[in-house]
């Protein structure tokens, strides 16, 4: 699940090349330009400058990159969120610090629990132990919302780590629902 027009545009914006993004997708070149005429006639604005035989953002080229990365990131922790446990990964041990144990920890377990109902998720109390470890850190952009601590998920290499992610996210939402 994915924006395939978003994909293209970063692929295009990391190669630099009509030709090496059409190669890098396993689809036409001229595919790749349809697909970016697209964007710029939805967008209305320009997103690349080309001249002979160069090619260079233009400044809501770059607006675009930096939103496209987030959104095909969130696109990925979607779908981790909802890809089938791998065999014989049925239990997950997470460690979380303290504060976030306090504030969310039942939460974020009922919220693993209907994700993913067959997973046995258990709160462990060293990080060695753990699969995954939830790392808090101060977010100084929100301090004057009261919002002050933001949990990060490592590693993220971890199969588990965008049902994680998704599950917190979840939380958070619903925790700004109900208050």
């Amino acid at each position: 699940m994915e924006d395939f027009k978003l994909k293209i545009f970063t692929v295009l914006c990391r190669t630099g090349s009509f030709t090496a993004a059409a190669s890098q997708l396993g689809i036409s070149q001229p595919a790749v330009s349809q697909n970016i005429k697209d964007l710029e006639s939805m967008l209305g604005t320009s997103l690349f400058v080309r001249s002979y035989g160069r090619m260079e953002i233009t400044p809501a080229g770059k607006v675009l990159q930096h939103y496209a990365g987030r959104i095909l990131g969130e696109y990925s922790a979607l779908t981790a969120a909802f890809t089938p446990v791998p065999d014989g990964e049925d239990k997950l041990n997470i460690y979380m610090p303290a504060v976030s144990r306090e504030l969310f920890a039942s939460d974020l377990l009922s919220v693993l629990k209907i994700l993913r109902p067959g997973l046995d998720v258990t709160i462990v109390d060293d990080m060695g132990e753990a699969d995954i470890n939830l790392i808090e850190m101060l977010d100084k952009k929100k301090k004057d919302t009261g919002i002050v601590i933001d949990v990060h998920v490592f590693p993220l290499a971890h199969p588990m780590s965008g049902l994680v992610s998704q599950a917190i996210e979840l939380v958070r939402y619903s925790n700004v629902l109900s208050d």
